[in-house]
């Protein structure tokens, strides 16, 4: 009976050098419980997105480490009007950062998803996230579509003497607009 008293808190009674009291077997569990819970909050934040290039939870939009902004920011609220993106054309400098703030209220449909190509701009915006933000690292004249180039609009970017250079990325949107003539996404924009 006396053994018995002494080895009823442990587990793998019999052999007292190994075995684990119910207090040591408790907080191994429950530290295992919370490492694991920590490791999947990490993984479902990564998977979502919610992590900056840091790892960091951030909101902020990230601009390629690889262009360098020397100059302000320019802000400008986006919109859109007849199948184009407004103010048309947006005008900056060479260097500027450029941070586009969209009215969510207006651009809806295949228009939420904005399109910068030579920025490496492409964004579909919604209320909560509604901000575009680059670095005009070239001179030129640069198209602005949505996500299917039913939507125009363009950016000049001046050099750094104030002209713009006759480079230009600009084709024209496709015709027709979106969901009206048979066309488009069907989501009734335009």
């Amino acid at each position: 009976m006396e053994n018995e008293t002494n080895n009823e808190n442990e587990i793998g009674a019999g052999n007292e050098n190994r075995g684990m009291n119910a207090k040591q077997l408790g907080a191994a569990i429950g530290l295992g419980i919370l490492v694991s819970i920590i490791f999947v909050s990490i993984g479902l934040a990564f998977s979502s997105g919610s992590l900056g290039q840091t790892g960091l939870a951030s909101n902020s939009p990230v601009v390629s480490p690889a262009v360098v902004a020397t100059g302000p920011v320019k802000e400008f609220a986006l919109s859109i009007s007849g199948g184009v993106y407004q103010p048309n054309p947006i005008t900056v400098n060479k260097g500027d950062t450029v941070r586009l703030v969209a009215d969510v209220n207006s651009i809806r449909g295949c228009y939420s998803t904005v399109v910068i190509s030579k920025f490496g701009v492409r964004k579909t915006v919604k209320a909560g996230d509604n901000i575009i933000e680059f670095v005009a690292s070239e001179a030129g004249t640069f198209q602005v579509t949505c996500g299917m180039g039913m939507a125009g609009g363009s950016i000049v970017v001046k050099d750094t003497n104030g002209t713009v250079p006759a480079t230009t990325d600009v084709g024209q949107a496709k015709q027709g607009s979106c969901g009206s003539g048979g066309g488009g996404c069907g989501c009734g924009g335009g």
